[in-house]
């Protein structure tokens, strides 16, 4: 989970946080990440998720792979609801055949963070 505060130095917030949107039942070993500055477009945006990968040559730059990705966006065959409204756009199955990049897995959902 990606958030906008330093979970580690910002304690406080970070108990603000739990208890705000129940994380207590977060699944085993969910990390808490931040600080994230930004924000997403709601017209449609590139998220990666990469991990590291040992480089080819000694002494050589740590490079990045690619493990899954999403190009969404606020119009069919993505889910509309998100748009603005306070909604979240919600993956429907985290499964390694499926493609983060296919909108028909993806729903309009309440946020749950971790969950």
């Amino acid at each position: 989970l990606v958030v906008g505060f330093d979970p580690v130095l910002e304690a406080a917030t970070l108990g603000e946080f739990e208890s705000t949107y129940s994380t207590g039942t977060l699944t085993a070993n969910v990390n808490i990440f931040g600080p994230w500055a930004g924000i997403l477009s709601n017209n449609g945006e590139r998220v990666t998720l990469e991990m590291p990968q040992e480089p080819d040559l000694p002494d050589s730059d740590m490079s990045w792979v690619v493990v899954d990705e999403v190009i969404y966006n606020d119009y069919q065959p993505w889910p509309t609801g998100p748009d603005g409204t306070g909604d979240c756009l919600s993956r429907i199955s985290s499964q390694p055949q499926t493609s983060g990049n296919n909108p028909a897995n993806w729903q309009t959902a309440t946020p749950t963070p971790g969950i």
